[in-house]
């Protein structure tokens, strides 16, 4: 841990005076860059209680979940603030409690071995090049399980000769739901198809989603994969990337007026990006040095 901490403050050094470690476009985080940090604090709050939502009920799954599939949190009386108030007391009571029975029980460190793991991923200490991606909690799903399987000891220890076979069914119940679930998860990780396919019923308005499964089915499906990019540039008709990945689209489909149209937005919106990176650049290294 301290290794890792001392990693952490010589990567931000060599970042200079910014505390962000890379720039991610609106594209890839749409929260870091919200102009308030309330707003920013609120919403990425709601997303630390997405991730512990999954952990106990991973029914909706995603790969990944991109610009405008989680909606920012912008306002102190929006509803997902009890959620978050009631998810962070939760795991804060829990550790307070073990942490004082640290000496006799190992249920504080099986939090930390939960919570640490999460920290980098977290928009705590920087902000990351997605939302919220269920891969980014397989570390932390380790401690997780560790304390489940701690808990579950605990009460049937706990259990009376009456309850305990009841408790033994239940626990059973849910261990073939969850395999169930992991075998179907499984499936939809079989390549690349699969994945982007069950990503898309969970977040269908996800342009990351959306072009990844036009571009997949592209040189198989040029029709269907049309309609998946033309509803992402219809989403986000700002990513110059989707303009070019649907004029590759229209060329598949012999239809050059449509691709020479969205090749040409393509490149506008690409120069005008690189004009914005150069003020950028100017103003931060040429222009501060004068």
């Amino acid at each position: 841990m301290v290794a890792g901490v001392m990693f952490l403050a010589w990567r931000v050094q060599m970042n200079g005076s910014s505390t962000t470690l890379y720039t991610w476009s609106i594209y890839e985080n749409e929260f870091a860059h919200l102009p308030s940090f309330v707003s920013k604090a609120m919403s990425y709050a709601h997303v630390h209680t997405l991730y512990l939502w999954k952990l106990l009920w991973p029914q909706y799954l995603c790969y990944d979940y991109g610009w405008n599939t989680i909606h920012a949190v912008t306002s102190i009386y929006d509803v997902r603030n009890l959620a978050s108030s009631v998810a962070y007391m939760a795991v804060v009571g829990a550790v307070g409690t073990s942490a004082s029975h640290r000496r006799t029980s190992p249920l504080f460190v099986l939090l930390v071995l939960g919570i640490c793991p999460f920290v980098p991923a977290s928009h705590v200490l920087f902000p990351v090049g997605t939302i919220l991606a269920e891969r980014l909690l397989y570390l932390p799903s380790v401690g997780f399980c560790l304390v489940v399987g701690y808990a579950t000891e605990r009460v049937l220890l706990a259990a009376t000769a009456a309850t305990k076979p009841k408790l033994v069914a239940l626990l059973g119940l849910v261990l073939a739901v969850a395999t169930s679930r992991t075998i179907r998860r499984n499936l939809d990780w079989h390549d690349e198809h699969t994945l982007f396919q069950s990503a898309l019923s969970v977040a269908p308005t996800s342009v990351k989603v959306l072009t990844n499964l036009g571009q997949d089915i592209l040189p198989k499906d040029a029709r269907t994969a049309v309609l998946y990019l033309e509803r992402a540039v219809a989403l986000m008709p700002s990513y110059s990337l989707g303009h070019l990945n649907l004029a590759a689209g229209y060329a598949a489909l012999k239809k050059p007026l449509q691709a020479m149209h969205h090749l040409v937005q393509s490149i506008e919106l690409a120069y005008t990006s690189l004009g914005q990176h150069f003020v950028e650049f100017w103003e931060d290294h040429v222009g501060a040095g004068q």
